[in-house]
């Protein structure tokens, strides 16, 4: 196709298309031999490596829906009903509601943290990452309130997408400076200090 002077998806499609229609059999490499590409989620990558990996949708957030539900549950803490005032009919949250809420959210986001490290780790020569936000200059000018070495928990706990948190750990780093650029300077304390 290269040899042809073509370019571009569309152009490969329709070079495809025509072999095809010509009754040119297609051969397909194999990903496991080299000359093709595996897309995996990363929960069937784990304890694999490969040579590059793209990691995308950084910028997705994260699914907040099972601490929202009507009645929440947990397996060791029980139920986590709202309560329900019958005189003046409103609902209100409960101490069982805000302790269970606050569990489901504890593990979602440790659960969200193995995932990310999971991706990241499987890179044996290039890792490339993407993160689509609406307007980045503005969410990096918020992440660097929190960009502090070390991250705080507390921060990463109130972040809403793991582009966030990957964000917010580049920017405490010297080498930062081009995505720093046009933003204030991040104070960094010398190694040791905390």
């Amino acid at each position: 196709f290269d040899a042809t002077g073509h370019k571009g998806l569309f152009g490969f499609l329709n070079h495809l298309r025509r072999r095809r229609d010509q009754g040119e059999a297609l051969s397909v490499p194999s990903a496991e031999g080299g000359g093709g590409v595996r897309i995996l989620s990363i929960h069937r990558s784990k304890g694999l490596e490969f040579p590059v990996v793209v990691v995308g949708g950084l910028g997705k957030r994260f699914n907040h829906a099972d601490s929202q539900a009507p009645m929440l549950f947990h397996r060791e803490l029980g139920l986590g009903p709202r309560g329900l005032d019958t005189e003046r009919l409103i609902r209100y949250p409960t101490l069982c509601r805000w302790a269970v809420a606050a569990k489901l959210e504890e593990e979602m986001l440790s659960e969200e943290l193995r995932l990310l490290y999971v991706a990241l780790t499987r890179a044996k020569e290039k890792l490339i990452m993407t993160c689509a936000m609406p307007d980045v200059e503005r969410e990096a000018e918020k992440l660097l309130e929190q960009a502090r070495l070390p991250v705080q928990p507390q921060a990463l706990a109130h972040m809403s997408t793991p582009g966030h948190w990957v964000l917010c750990a580049a920017l405490t780093r010297p080498e930062a400076g081009a995505v720093r650029f046009g933003l204030p300077p991040v104070h960094v304390p010398p190694a040791g200090v905390d």
